[in-house]
């Protein structure tokens, strides 16, 4: 026995005693082999250890004892557990047994009688039970219940394997999406909808991935230090006293540094990392503007073929002139190319088959096709005179009938032999004859004509041009003053002399080659088509259409535009079309072109420049798309917004994953891994465990104060460790906290007792103010930021590149974050001191209090458990939190970067030309300088000539640079606009003063009489007979049929016009111009005509005056040209900025223009209707580009009326344009014309990437804020949260430091040390004899309070619904519990115990007491004499027998063997009964 008490005194109890026993053992030389060193069997191994009480078991330290299994089966006897596994032993007084004493010193222990109390390893597979447990009946305090370690499901090696693997995933995944949207230039965005998904979902990814990192996060803080105890002994600084969970995260990072606590290191770097990914996902996608090319099929419908040539055409009188009007139209107005038209050849228009894809808007569409190119030959001719060059008469008899000059025909010329033939046919002219006829001093003959060389019967036509020059001279007879004709001669001295010849030879040809179009969908107009020529390419020709078909056409075409070209310098000229037309491309006269190398440079522009337009109106074949084959396939390049992904935080985001992938493998190896029985973060499981733990129980009830400085004051000094206690009398299984003395660890100061209570600051009302006011802060920012962004189109210029973007999303994502971490901080402050606050309240059941944690758990189950167990605030906090997480998903589509279109710099338009009316004398009756033609075109939708759009000619003018530069970052785009001044030609219509509507001869005859103003009768004089005038015009419907009709008519009153008639140009030549008096000089007749029906209701007549209005027109310009953009329709001018101009020849504002001949010549060879009844005017009117609905035309007079003056003032501006120009001569006139001008400056467009707020997401940002800040204060509201704990209950001394003392945590105890045996403390009476050892409750005997310990042997393995009864049918409470001396309770305490609620004062000073008092003392001595002799403890069956337990019935529906694990329950009458909670 005494060898026995030599070994219990042989324990070391301090870091100093194991180093001395460490040193001495090393000393010794003898070794120790640990437990699994494969140098040595077991049994050497059994033998190497000498029986020792272990300083206290460990649940991770190496065992340093291991009894025999077989001893070890015997000393248990009932073999409630296998004993494969080895277990640590250690003979400790049990946990309630009786004291035994003897007269040894105060420190010295005294040995009670022990008994074996086993501490088996914790591994939960070493508890294999091989028989059932006893029956309650008999055992009713030692249920069997198999001992299982609880891990949570967050630090699972499963679960994090597949978080890991989830990270891989995420990896593997972005990178795939990223390298797909490179390789595909971006994802297509269909809407804004599809671009919000793509801008939320990664977010969210990584919202959601923080979110569950946090859950890993919690649980190995909160485990952490359990870990370090089942390391044991440690210091409580690093175990019990560890708070990893309230700090700030980089705080508890730097204080798991220190501790090398690295499973909590590892959460912390990763939590931090999935923060950061969280606002690096917001700038992983981006909407950029992207060019792609495509392939698409064509069709080839159209081509150019000899078949769909009509020969009828091929005639000089039936040959369409279209080609020579695009053509002189293009020279004069600068037309440019039309459609299918190039310069210098036409080209086909490809055809997109049915299954391609539609061109979209801003697109280029790129195709090969089928181009004819004309080409000819040119040169001049050596042609000889034949016969004398000069012939002369002098003194010629005046009776002689004969003539020296010949036939008619008497002019003949040879072409010499050259390379092309060697025999030519001759040529002859028909000269005239100064004999017997007055003739000019000179004529000019010129011929285009087709010569056929005389070698071969098989030879092509070739083209001449030929042009000779006559000299006449003559001395007349007296009194020959015109020419008389006749036989007889009228001259006496004449002469004829051919001064000038030239001839020039064409050889007219083509080739079918192909050329590239490019057809711009994002210009207007003809500009947004280019052409070029394709290399390498086979050129063929047409079947059934030779180079001679070519100079025949051409020779046709320059013979078939009689009429158009009638500005000739002299009349002595015999013209011909084809010089016209040549000495029009020349810009010359006929003189001109006797340089033989102008003439054949004329004849080449001009077959060059109108065969192309030829080819495409007459040698195009066109089919169905049906029938069309397959073409060459285009391609389409189109520019739209596209998704791409920016490298720069995808590479971020892609390390961070890495990291943390490694960082979750490391977790694996260093997380804290089945350390405790259950969830410790509850406060029943805390109590539980204190509940087993008697020395820390006792350390903590004799705190002088609770607060944190307290709690370490008083364990500063020990060491603490958990292991499983298996009190081998009833085999129950204790999981505890032991504490050991060991050496200080810090110089802790003792803290005065007074309560103060734990109010952290950031749960206090200022934070939570601020907390509140931030969101709101921030609701009226993003207010007043939308309301700038919508004002100014954006916040500020930004330039258009990921950084931009970049910024941002990172920006408003950082602030965001912040925001969500307050809030999270005050939802985890609320959520924390619910179930106190809830014990604090009022009596609550354990479900819902100490049973209840929603620390620690995911949103959706945080929010489960409050609502069961009523923490309204704790509810309203998880909800403010989640809605806070997601505002960093919505601020990353809160900016955008939007191009918007504003001002830019002003551009200055600088006139070259002015407007001048005067020269209206220029326009006759047969001359417009191809207005006419040019209407005609126009009506045929060609495009207008430059300066010109619809009814308006504006000042021809060049751009100069811009005022100012364009800001960077800024482009040009759009049309730069601005008003300017234009003249127009207006008609001011009246209705006649009668007409009538008869049938005469087969034809429908309108008549119509007007009384002519009082100006015009005076200005004309005796060409008026009276002040009506009359005229009248017939129509020829078909019989017993309704014909439309339509005419306009010159009202004329000039010279003659009494003679020949008001209306009409049938002598035109014979009637001079209206003198300027302001005469109507239009009139238009049309209506529905039938025979024999004189309705007047059918027909409308008109009498108009015409003016020339300057206005003021708001027109864009192409961008960097003087071309008008017709995308933008002109605008009709303002009322306030129309004026007529004077007529410069006269005293009044109207004009006569004779338009009727003029437009029948160029309009009639272009008509689209083939009837007499509808003149070229109204023909070109109703069939124009804009073509009108005739009936309307037909019942709307009004209506009717705007056409006319519609396609009217179609023709006069081009008449102004073609015919009222001049140029600025001088510096000082265009110094003048500037000064004049209306509006010197176009104002430009400019699109500048500007940072937008998107409204969308502001307005669920604003929602987002507000609900977070009112749930949060709401949440606040409803958990109270001052003067609730007077310290932090997140370390597990804090928690267990509310418990220590309470009934809650009662269990019998005899005041020997459970670490080594030893009596704790010794009380001596005044002989010195001991009389008691201390305990930390009175005594069960009956002198004492009766006393139940709640928490049964075994709860801690229950499982959760089995360990919801130990504490069913009781309440628990928050506050001052009274004292109690007969339960050793000696002084009040605040904190948690169970029964009818707190029954201390509040209000008074907290105050512990002393450790003894004199009335206690007494109470312990009497307890002491009693117990002297006693022996065991008396059985747990006396308890029962004085009812201190209850046996509980089965509820219905619960097994008998599930009550076997209930908890002993008291009388309801001595608890009480649930209270609200």
């Amino acid at each position: 026995m005494e060898s026995e008490n030599n070994s219990l005194l042989n324990v070391p109890i301090t870091d100093e005693e194991r180093r001395q026993r460490q040193r001495s053992r090393s000393g010794s030389g003898s070794s120790r082999t640990l437990v699994n060193t494969p140098q040595s069997s077991q049994h050497e191994r059994d033998r190497q250890f000498t029986p020792q009480i272990g300083r206290f078991s460990s649940l991770r330290r190496p065992e340093e004892r291991y009894d025999d299994p077989d001893q070890h089966d015997d000393q248990n006897g009932d073999h409630l557990y296998a004993a494969g596994n080895r277990t640590r032993s250690s003979t400790l007084p049990g946990i309630d047994e009786e004291s035994h004493y003897s007269d040894h010193d105060e420190e010295e222990p005294i040995n009670p009688p022990v008994r074996s109390t086993t501490f088996p390893k914790t591994n939960a597979a070493a508890y294999q039970p091989v028989r059932s447990a006893p029956d309650p009946h008999e055992q009713p305090l030692a249920p069997i219940v198999t001992p299982h370690f609880w891990q949570p499901i967050w630090l699972g090696k499963l679960s994090l394997t597949l978080m890991t693997v989830l990270l891989l995933a995420l990896i593997a995944g972005l990178i795939a999406v990223c390298v797909g949207a490179d390789s595909h230039g971006g994802y297509h965005i269909s809407s804004s909808v599809e671009h919000y998904a793509w801008t939320y979902v990664p977010t969210i990814v990584f919202v959601v991935l923080a979110a569950l990192w946090r859950q890993i996060d919690f649980h190995t803080k909160s485990l952490m230090p359990w870990k370090e105890l089942s390391l044991g002994p440690l210091s409580p600084f690093e175990t019990v006293l560890v708070d990893y969970i309230s700090g700030f995260q980089i705080l508890a990072f730097f204080a798991a540094f220190k501790r090398l606590h690295r499973a909590v290191m590892v959460t912390i770097l990763a939590f931090f990392i999935a923060k950061a990914l969280t606002i690096a996902s917001t700038g992983i996608f981006i909407v950029r503007s992207a060019t792609f090319t495509d392939g698409f099929p064509t069709l080839i419908n159209s081509a150019f073929d000899a078949a769909a040539l009509d020969p009828s055409i091929l005639n000089i009188d039936t040959f369409p002139n279209s080609s020579v009007y695009t053509y002189s139209q293009n020279v004069v107005n600068g037309l440019g190319p039309q459609l299918g038209i190039a310069s210098g050849y036409a080209y086909l228009l490809p055809t997109l088959a049915s299954s391609s894809k539609a061109v979209t808007a801003n697109s280029t569409f790129n195709a090969t096709v089928d181009t004819f190119v004309p080409l000819i030959n040119c040169r001049a001719a050596n042609v000889t005179l034949d016969g004398e060059a000069t012939i002369e008469t002098t003194d010629f008899p005046y009776n002689s009938t004969e003539t020296p000059y010949g036939a008619p025909s008497n002019i003949t010329l040879s072409i010499n032999e050259n390379d092309i033939c060697s025999s030519w046919p001759q040529l002859s002219f028909a000269g005239l004859d100064p004999l017997h006829y007055i003739v000019p001093d000179r004529q000019l003959e010129s011929r285009s004509e087709m010569v056929i060389c005389q070698d071969t019967s098989d030879a092509d036509p070739i083209l001449l041009l030929t042009l000779v020059e006559v000299s006449y001279s003559q001395t007349l007879l007296t009194n020959v003053t015109r020419q008389e004709g006749g036989d007889l001669p009228i001259a006496l001295d004449t002469q004829r002399s051919v001064s000038r010849m030239m001839n020039v030879l064409c050889q007219a040809d083509y080739t079918i080659s192909q050329v590239n179009i490019t057809n711009n969908t994002a210009m207007n107009g003809l500009g947004a088509i280019t052409t070029t020529p394709v290399e390498r390419v086979n050129n063929r020709t047409l079947d059934g259409l030779s180079s001679a078909n070519m100079t025949t056409i051409y020779s046709i075409m320059l013979g078939a535009n009689t009429g158009l070209f009638t500005a000739v310098p002299d009349a002595n000229f015999i013209r011909s079309p084809a010089f016209d037309l040549l000495t029009f491309t020349a810009d010359g006269s006929y003189d001109d072109m006797f340089d033989g190398d102008r003439l054949s440079n004329a004849a080449t522009q001009t077959y060059l420049g109108t065969i192309p337009a030829f080819a495409h109106e007459n040698l195009v074949l066109t089919r169905s798309n049906d029938d069309a084959p397959s073409g060459p396939v285009a391609s389409i390049t189109w520019t739209e917004d596209r998704l791409y992904t920016n490298w720069t935080p995808v590479i971020l985001v892609v390390t961070g994953l890495g990291i943390m992938a490694l960082l979750t493998v490391a977790l694996i190896l260093f997380m804290p891994e089945n350390v405790v029985p259950r969830d410790p973060n509850s406060i029943a499981a805390a109590a539980t465990t204190l509940s087993r733990s008697s020395e820390l129980n006792r350390l903590l009830r004799k705190l002088q104060s609770a607060r944190n400085k307290g709690i370490a004051a008083a364990l500063n000094g020990y060491e603490v460790g958990t292991a499983i206690a298996v009190d081998e009398s009833d085999g129950s299984r204790g999981f505890k906290i032991h504490v050991t003395e060991g050496k200080p660890q810090r110089d802790v100061q003792e803290i005065a007792p007074d309560l103060r209570f734990w109010n952290p600051i950031w749960a206090s009302i200022p934070v939570m103010a601020a907390s509140f006011c931030i969101p709101l802060i921030f609701i009226a920012i993003l207010q007043v930021l939308q309301d700038r962004s919508d004002k100014n189109n954006g916040l500020m210029g930004v330039p258009d590149n990921k950084g931009t973007i970049i910024g941002s999303h990172y920006v408003p994502a950082f602030v965001t974050l912040l925001i969500a971490a307050i809030i999270s901080n005050l939802d985890f402050y609320i959520k924390l001191f619910s179930p106190w606050a809830k014990l604090y309240k009022t009596r609550a059941s354990a479900q819902h209090s100490i049973l209840t944690n929603v620390l620690g758990h995911s949103p959706p189950s945080a929010i489960i458990n409050a609502v069961r167990s009523r923490y309204y605030g704790a509810i309203l906090s998880t909800v403010a939190a989640i809605l806070a997480s997601l505002l960093t998903v919505i601020i990353s589509g809160l900016y955008v970067v939007e191009h918007f279109e504003t001002d830019g710099p002003a551009r200055g338009l600088s006139p070259s030309d002015s407007f001048n009316t005067s020269l209206v004398s220029a326009y006759s009756v047969d001359n417009d300088n191809g207005a006419g033609a040019m209407l005609n075109l126009i009506q045929h939708n060609s495009s207008y000539p430059a300066f010109t759009s619809g009814e308006y000619a504006f000042q021809k003018a060049s751009l100069l640079e811009l005022q100012e530069p364009v800001k960077y970052g800024s482009m040009l785009v759009g049309g730069m606009r601005g008003t300017l001044q234009a003249l127009r030609g207006n008609l001011s219509c009246e209705a006649p003063t009668s007409y009538d509507v008869s049938t005469v001869d087969s034809v429908v005859r309108v008549s119509a009489s007007y009384d002519v103003p009082e100006s015009c009768r005076n200005g004309i004089g005796s060409e008026l007979d009276s002040p009506t005038i009359t005229f009248s015009t017939d129509f020829s419907p078909a019989e017993r049929s309704t014909d439309f009709g339509g005419k306009q008519f010159d009202l004329r009153f000039g010279t003659n016009s009494s003679l020949y008639g008001h209306l009409g140009e049938e002598n035109s030549s014979l009637v001079a111009d209206n003198p300027p008096v302001g005469c109507p000089s239009l009139a238009f007749v049309w209506g529905n005509f039938e025979l024999e029906n004189d309705n007047q209701s059918a027909v409308n007549v008109a009498v108009c005056y015409q003016n020339i209005q300057t206005v003021n027109i708001n027109v864009t310009f192409q961008q960097n040209t003087t071309e008008l953009d017709l995308r933008y329709h002109i605008p009709p001018p303002e009322e306030s900025t129309i004026h007529s101009q004077d007529n410069p020849n006269g005293t009044t504002k109207v004009f006569d223009f004779r338009i009727e001949n003029n437009l029948k010549r160029q309009l009639g060879t272009y008509l689209t209707q083939d009837t007499p009844n509808v003149d070229p005017f109204f023909q070109s009117m109703i069939n124009g580009s804009i073509q009108m609905d005739l009936e309307k035309f037909m019942h709307n007079r009004s209506w009717a009326l705007m056409g006319i003056s519609h396609t009217y003032g179609l023709y006069m501006a081009q008449v102004i344009n073609a015919m009222m120009r001049q140029p600025l001569d001088s510096a000082s006139d265009r110094l003048v014309a500037r000064q004049q001008s209306a509006v010197t400056d176009l104002r430009t467009t400019i699109t500048t990437p500007r940072l937008v707020q998107d409204s969308t997401s502001k307005n669920i940002l604003h929602a987002l804020l507000a609900l977070s800040a009112i749930f949060i204060l709401a949440g606040y509201i409803l958990t109270k949260t001052r003067n609730v704990l007077p310290c932090n209950p997140t370390s597990i001394a804090g928690t267990m430091s509310l418990l220590a003392g309470s009934d809650l945590v009662y269990s019998p105890d005899t005041g020997v040390c459970e670490c080594c045996g030893k009596v704790r403390r010794s009380i001596r009476s005044a002989d010195g004899r001991m009389v008691r050892m201390e305990t930390i409750h009175a005594d069960d005997n009956e002198l004492a309070d009766e006393r139940v310990q709640l928490i049964r042997p075994g709860a801690e393995w229950m499982d959760d619904k089995t360990f919801a009864r130990v504490f069913d049918g009781y309440t628990f409470s928050l506050g001052w519990w009274a004292a109690n001396p007969k339960k050793g309770q000696t002084h009040k305490r605040y904190g948690v115990d169970y029964g009818d609620g707190p029954t201390g004062n509040e209000e008074s000073d907290w105050y512990l007491g002393k450790r003894k008092n004199s009335e206690t003392f007494e109470i312990f001595s009497e307890q002491v004499n009693e117990a002297e002799g006693r022996g065991r403890r008396r059985a747990l069956s006396d308890v029962n027998e004085r009812g201190a337990y209850q046996r509980a019935e089965p509820s219905p529906g619960i097994e008998a063997h599930e009550m076997r694990d209930l908890a002993p329950q008291r009388s309801l009458g001595a608890q009480g009964r649930y209270g609200d909670g």
